[in-house]
This record gives structure tokens, C-alpha cells and sequence, in this order.
């Protein structure tokens, strides 16, 4: 799992990892290419890829559960 952030500090970043104990890279898309390339316009956007690099699901906006977390992420095995 890897998270692109847009916009905000690194600090704001690292605090944010601290606060809510994660443990997965966040990446930095300081020129917005990641975000154009992929045509990602509303944030938080989710694309889970599989293995070949095949986009298997795009989920604009926030999750509601780990139900539907779960559901998507069965899609890309």
C-alpha cells in the first residue's frame, strides 16, 4: 500500500502517520504529475492495481467501512 499526498507539509505528514500509527510509505506529488497522469481530480481517490499493473477499481471520496474496503481490494487478487 502507498499513499500520494498533494498538497500538504511534511510535517503535517509526518504528524498525521504519528497520530494514526500508520506504517505505509506516503509519497509526495509536489508537481501534481501523479495526480494528472492517473486523472485524479477529487480527493481522497482510491485506485487499487493489481500485480500487472491493471487498474482494477477507482473509488472517489471517502470509505465508509472495511466492508468496502475489503470488497474492493478482493478485485485486484
Amino acid at each position: 500500500m502507498l499513499t500520494i499526498n498533494r498538497g500538504n507539509s511534511l510535517s503535517d505528514i509526518n504528524e498525521f502517520i504519528i497520530e494514526n500509527d500508520y506504517s505505509f510509505p506516503i509519497l509526495m506529488d509536489k508537481n501534481i504529475s501523479v495526480s494528472r497522469n492517473y486523472g485524479i481530480s477529487n480527493l481522497p481517490t482510491t485506485i487499487f492495481i493489481d500485480k500487472n499493473g491493471i487498474i482494477k477499481t477507482i473509488k472517489i471520496g471517502s470509505y465508509n467501512s472495511v466492508e468496502e474496503i475489503e470488497n474492493d481490494l478482493a478485485s485486484i487478487q
